[in-house]
């Protein structure tokens, strides 16, 4: 998102000290595509290309409406110094060495999405040892779960041969599992029990993790949990009423 949001591309993790790994970016060129620029007072001392394209539209009105967005911005940014000041679409910082501009990325759940989409489309290019592809598998899903995009289900037979898999791929021993009306996609459960203890639950509508109560207060629970902390790991299938 950091790369998209610049304009930059992803490189692999290099070395950034003694014994530490770094996430690495290539800008592609000197200047960022990003539109943002460094202001004393009214006047621009720096600025992407970007910047200046906007600053630049032959449309008077368009232009008129732009630079009042602009100048309100830095006029809220002279009023708070060291803190980011938002207005329109922009966001600026007075500090010493001037006001930074920038026009905000495009941010919000559907860009989130957007990301998350993205990184399902690429899915054929990962490549990580474990347990890091099973950890990245599991927390992308549980991001877009928390987006409110329904978790998954696989067949009974995938499930029995993925799950002691993505035990062992995360450390743990086989994980006893109760009869299952829905199956689970099984790297997201293996996960959610190594980081949060408890068991898979059979319910009427599915399946669902009931955690370790020592993890009542981890984030995911918070985030994802239900009012008595059980996480629902598949959709809510309809009730099979008798007849």
């Amino acid at each position: 998102m950091v790369a998209d949001a610049l304009g930059a591309t992803a490189l692999p993790p290099a070395p950034s000290g003694p014994g530490l790994m770094g996430a690495c970016l290539s800008l592609g060129s000197q200047r960022l595509t990003l539109p943002v620029a460094v202001y004393t007072g009214w006047q621009v001392i720096r600025a992407t290309q970007t910047w200046e394209q906007g600053l630049a539209s032959p449309d008077a009105d368009e232009l008129a409406r732009t630079w009042l967005a602009v100048t309100a911005t830095l006029q809220a940014a002279w009023g708070e110094p060291g803190q980011v000041a938002r207005h329109d679409l922009y966001a600026a910082r007075h500090v010493d060495t001037g006001t930074w501009i920038s026009l905000v990325p495009e941010t919000g759940p559907d860009r989130a999405r957007d990301v998350l989409r993205g990184l399902e489309h690429e899915r054929a290019l990962w490549s990580a040892p474990e347990p890091h592809a099973t950890t990245v598998h599991a927390l992308t899903a549980l991001l877009a779960w928390s987006l409110a995009d329904p978790p998954t289900v696989v067949a009974p037979d995938a499930f029995a041969r993925e799950f002691p898999r993505s035990c062992e791929a995360l450390g743990m021993p086989p994980h006893p599992v109760p009869p299952l009306l829905a199956c689970p996609d099984p790297r997201v459960a293996a996960f959610l029990i190594k980081e949060l203890g408890g068991s898979l639950v059979a319910e009427p509508g599915g399946t669902a993790l009931r955690p370790a109560p020592s993890a009542r207060r981890n984030p995911i629970v918070e985030l994802l949990g239900r009012p008595d902390g059980s996480i629902p790991l598949s959709p809510t299938l309809p009730h099979q009423g008798g007849g």
